[in-house]
């Protein structure tokens, strides 16, 4: 359904502007708040990129301290020492009291270091599980019991992640480096484990200023989590989805699923990595926080485009209100004018279209006003002529009274001849009035013409012939009245003219969809171009009336041809379209040509 043919122009204006206006808006608020998120994340991105490569830059320093520490320690134990058999416990005592004094020294120096433990392969009361000056020292079987033995089973130092870690104080967690010793000899001796405070870990990579939803996550260079956060599938699976990237930074808009993340609209990802210490240091911010700021800006526009839509919407009443009042105007107008056909009143001052409209209707109902005028003079004179004609039937019947009486006194009178021509002619006045029909049958048309020739071999006597020829199709046609009877009467005086015998033929053929008359006589003829001489005055304007006749209701192929014959006298061909039927016998040439064109 098109709507420009179904509803009103003034709903079309002010609907097509108003969703126009109100999709227009959509698509600004829309392109708003996508280009400022995406700008928004971009700015997040570049912030948070250079706050996570500072914080890595400052944990990286401590925790290559540790590292450094740890190293330049392993390297002044003299564990040998406690190797020698022939110490006594009380020596042995205060050896281990020595060396745990040096490690407490070492514990205390740094703020982040929780505690050390001192794991070695000699037995002789040095272990303790006694925990003094926050270090300990263990024996070579609590070592291999360590869970994390096999990190630094391969390798000679390793990265412990946080965990909690259990001494006689109780129970904290702490973020560990573990290291092994070697002895002068460069045998294997044991190892030491530096614990750090993971508290001091957690509030190194949180910042300050940050917002409490934004968590920050950190993973070796293995891509394992060194902090404890979110449970730890999860954890895991960030770590895996971090260590996926090929880049050393960068960002991605993920979500969190139940198998892992995937690339979403839920949380802006931003990882660093420290080319140091090879550690990822990653961020989380939740997306909507990001995009807060695209949010109110879309509000804003939102609130600012609903002011301007509810200005657009008057703007557009009053514009579709002028645009469709002419219109109003014109439509009751044209509905009183069907009603009562009188003169009607319309603006004047539009020079527009509505002008032309206007003056368009103002002239079509002037016209229509004096077409009504017309129609209702040619209806009276119709009446009239009605009228006229049914006082004028009176007089055709007083004639056939009249012929009738003569024909009658003539028989009395012995005058046979006289009766006959008396019939006769009121046979040809019945033909001829034909209550006024202007179309008859060739039947008739054929009976006028045996009529007036039998008059006319009565008044010759013996010397005229005639033959009438046509079949019964031919017959039952129809033809305009008096088309044939003008040439006839023309062979009979003219050409016939000073002779004691003549013959006239009157054919008729008869065709799918026409008709073609001949009518033939063995007179004096007429010149090769078929115009009678100017000399004949008789019977001229009844051939010239017929051609007229033809030619008005007809017109070209159909007509008349006058010829001279061979052997002598006249041709005339007379071809008309042939019509079976006609509705209205008495209708005028405009329903004759219609019949005809059929």
């Amino acid at each position: 359904m098109n709507p420009f043919k179904s509803f009103k122009i003034y709903h079309l204006l002010f609907g097509s502007i108003a969703g126009f206006m109100v999709l227009l808006l959509c698509v600004v608020i829309w392109f708003g708040y996508t280009t400022s998120s995406k700008e928004f994340v971009r700015n997040t991105f570049h912030y948070q990129q250079q706050l996570l490569g500072e914080l890595n830059k400052q944990l990286s320093i401590q925790l290559v301290g540790i590292e450094q520490t740890a190293l330049a320690t392993s390297q002044n134990l003299r564990l040998e020492e406690f190797a020698e058999s022939d110490r006594t416990n009380y020596q042995t005592y205060q050896k281990r009291k020595g060396l745990e004094w040096q490690l407490a020294q070492i514990a205390y120096s740094s703020t982040i270091i929780d505690s050390i433990d001192l794991y070695i392969f000699y037995e002789a009361g040095l272990s303790s599980n006694t925990q003094e000056f926050g270090v300990r020292l263990l024996g070579y079987d609590e070592l291999v019991a360590e869970p994390w033995h096999e990190d630094i089973a391969l390798s000679d130092d390793a990265w412990i992640g946080e965990r909690t870690h259990r001494t006689s104080r109780g129970g904290r967690n702490v973020l560990s480096y573990a290291r092994k010793v070697y002895s002068n000899q460069g045998e294997y001796a044991g190892a030491i484990v530096f614990h750090v405070k993971a508290a001091a870990i957690h509030e190194r990579i949180a910042g300050s200023g940050d917002s409490e939803s934004t968590i920050r996550y950190l993973y070796d260079s293995g891509g394992r989590p060194m902090l404890q956060g979110d449970p730890g599938d999860m954890l895991e699976a960030l770590s895996r989805f971090v260590s996926e990237t090929k880049s050393a930074s960068g960002f991605r808009v993920v979500r969190q699923t139940d198998g892992g993340w995937e690339e979403g609209r839920e949380y802006l990802l931003v990882w660093n990595q420290d080319y140091s210490t090879d550690w990822k240091m990653s961020e989380l911010t939740p997306y909507p926080e990001i995009t807060r700021g695209s949010l109110k800006l879309a509000l804003t526009l939102t609130w600012i485009g609903l002011y301007a839509l509810v200005a657009v919407l008057f703007v557009t009443h009053y514009i579709a209100r002028q645009f469709t009042r002419p219109i109003g105007q014109l439509l009751p107008a044209m509905g009183k004018f069907s009603v009562d056909r009188k003169p009607v009143e319309l603006p004047g001052d539009y020079n527009n279209e509505y002008g032309a409209m206007f003056n368009g209707f103002l002239s079509m109902s002037d016209k229509i006003i004096q077409l009504y005028d017309s129609l209702n003079e040619q209806h009276r004179r119709k009446r009239d002529a009605e009228i006229s004609a049914l006082q004028a039937n009176i007089n055709p019947h007083f004639l056939y009274n009249t012929l009738h009486q003569l024909s009658w006194m003539a028989i009395d009178a012995g005058q046979d001849q006289m009766s006959r021509v008396l019939e006769l002619m009121g046979r040809m006045f019945r033909i001829g009035l034909s209550n006024g029909d202007r179309w008859i049958r060739i039947e008739d048309e054929l009976e006028l013409l045996s009529c007036y020739l039998e008059i006319q071999q009565i008044r010759w006597g013996e010397g005229l012939e005639f033959e009438i020829d046509a079949d019964e199709s031919c017959r039952q046609a129809w033809i305009p009245k008096l088309t044939l009877q003008p040439f006839v009467e023309n062979a009979v005086l003219h050409g016939l003219h000073g002779k004691l015998t003549g013959t006239i033929r009157i054919r008729c053929v008869a065709e799918a969809k026409m008709l073609e008359f001949t009518i033939e006589d063995d007179g004096s003829g007429v010149p090769e171009n078929g115009v009678l001489p100017s000399s004949r005055k008789r019977g001229g304007y009844g051939v010239k009336n017929v051609k007229e006749r033809l030619d008005a209701y007809f017109g070209a192929p159909y007509g008349v041809v006058i010829k001279p014959r061979p052997e002598g006298g006249t041709v005339v061909t007379v071809t008309l379209p042939r019509i079976d039927h006609i509705d209205d016998p008495t209708g005028g040439e405009r329903n004759v040509e219609n019949r005809a064109d059929r």
